[in-house]
């Protein structure tokens, strides 16, 4: 319920788009590219003459200037989105997360159809034979992609157990090895105080720790549907 829930937000804040729109969009896209790089040739062929009238050039520059304007604004990538950090941390995690985005379900959990039913029931009577096993394809995700940064653990330790915040101003955060603190403003350093959020809690690591171990592979396997099996730095990155 709290995956579907956090689902229906992201809805509502982003606009969504199922596969065939942004199929549609990316087509559309490509044929203005197209149209606009055709109107860019004809433009400098029509500067390149020497006698071009003084009006007629300025038009064409100003014409040509606005394809560049709309050709860099199609090149530029998206600036809207939305980033799961730490989640999901977990094969069932995971699982809830890409059925309430894209509605997939593994196949051993879906309903059987009439056509593998009468299939089953031939099976005892016929005996089997072996099938070749067909190539694998990756599967259409809901995420764009989930990316893995392998850290270690002292590194982990580090980062957070050097964080500090102002307790006049807890919107400043300082780090005693990567930010440090101004030495010229005496009393700020007085002020300093570790983070206790559980989610920077050197003493709820270890349990963290543990827990990736546990799930990593379980995890791993879950997204390599949608992904690179040969990948081990970056787990998944679907299309």
């Amino acid at each position: 319920m709290y995956v579907r829930l956090f689902i229906c937000k992201l809805r509502t804040t982003y606009e969504y788009k199922c596969p065939i729109a942004k199929r549609r969009e990316i087509k559309e896209k490509a044929v203005r590219i197209v149209e606009i790089q055709k109107s860019q040739s004809e433009i400098a062929a029509e500067l390149a003459k020497e006698d071009l009238p003084k009006k007629e050039r300025k038009r064409l520059e100003t014409e040509r200037n606005a394809f560049n304007e709309e050709m860099e604004q199609m090149d530029s990538l998206p600036t809207n989105g939305w980033i799961l950090v730490d989640f999901p941390c977990s094969y069932a995690q995971a699982k809830l997360l890409e059925e309430a985005l894209s509605g997939y379900k593994p196949h051993e959990e879906l309903e059987p159809t009439d056509r593998e039913n009468e299939t089953k029931d031939a099976l005892l009577l016929v005996e089997p034979h072996a099938v070749p096993e067909s190539d694998k394809t990756l599967i259409q995700s809901g995420l764009d992609a989930v990316i893995w940064f392998d850290i270690s653990t002292e590194e982990c330790l580090r980062r957070s157990d050097g964080m500090r915040f102002d307790s006049a101003d807890p919107a400043s955060h300082f780090h005693v090895f990567d930010m440090k603190p101004s030495t010229h403003d005496a009393p700020l350093c007085e002020r300093l105080l570790p983070l206790s959020e559980d989610n920077n809690c050197v003493q709820g690591f270890p349990d963290r720790f543990v827990a990736f171990d546990q799930n990593y592979k379980s995890l791993k396997r879950w997204l390599n549907k949608f992904g690179d099996e040969k990948n081990d730095r970056v787990l998944l990155t679907c299309l």
